[in-house]
């Protein structure tokens, strides 16, 4: 397009690489829904510790409150889900059962609701409260499912609601395990606050000024006459 007698071009320039870039893409997508999971999986654990495994030590702790969640009816769903499901974990509460319990609401839940604001804003000081939490959960879980798979009462539904808490604390497990200690855990790219859409570079090309030469004509007028 001619505007004041030059002539300006915008011609954009393909980036190098536009499948890797694409790629790229493609795994902090997935890095972003995996980390909302995990997001997800904190909050839940944290409320349904608070609600369903404190059951276990309340009538111990807090009769009065134990008859609070009697009249809110969280106990009959305790027991519909132990008679139900064969978790005879939740029904006999055996001693051990319950040491670990007392361990989940010192520990545990208030880790979890720190690591989800953590996580949710992708905290660089989110590393370390991680690796105490998944190292934590995975110590604890093994001696319960072994339980769990020795005794034929359990269904395979109980099983496998039970593999969620060593799951997702093996997923945390590996993030913090592949940045290392003061590592990255959560990547620029990964982040959904940190996204940034690609960036199109673009050149101006605008050719040389026209030069012309003024001269006069025998009338006294003064003319242009374009090299």
């Amino acid at each position: 397009r001619r505007a004041a007698g030059r002539y300006s071009t915008r011609t954009p320039l393909l980036k190098q690489g536009s499948r890797t870039m694409g790629l790229a893409c493609t795994a902090g997508w997935f890095v972003d829904m995996a980390d909302a999971f995990v997001v997800a999986y904190l909050l839940a654990h944290g409320v349904l510790a608070l609600l369903v495994d404190v059951q276990s030590i309340l009538p111990e702790i807090s009769p009065a409150l134990h008859a609070r969640y009697q009249a809110w009816g969280l106990t009959a769903v305790v027991q519909d889900w132990g008679h139900g499901q064969g978790d005879f974990l939740v029904l006999d509460n055996p001693p051990w059962f319950k040491a670990f319990i007392y361990s989940e609401l010192i520990f545990q839940v208030p880790a979890c609701f720190v690591l989800a604001h953590a996580w949710f804003h992708c905290s660089s000081g989110a590393w370390l409260p991680s690796l105490m939490y998944s190292v934590h959960v995975l110590t604890s879980m093994p001696p319960i499912m072994m339980e769990l798979c020795l005794d034929a009462r359990p269904t395979l539904t109980c099983k496998l609601v039970y593999c969620v808490w060593l799951v997702f604390p093996a997923f945390m497990l590996a993030r913090c395990l592949s940045t290392g200690p003061g590592g990255q855990l959560f990547e620029e790219t990964a982040c959904r606050a940190k996204a940034r859409p690609p960036t199109v570079h673009y050149v101006t090309y605008v050719p040389a000024p026209e030069r012309h030469l003024v001269t006069s004509s025998a009338k006294g007028k003064a003319g242009r006459k374009r090299l």
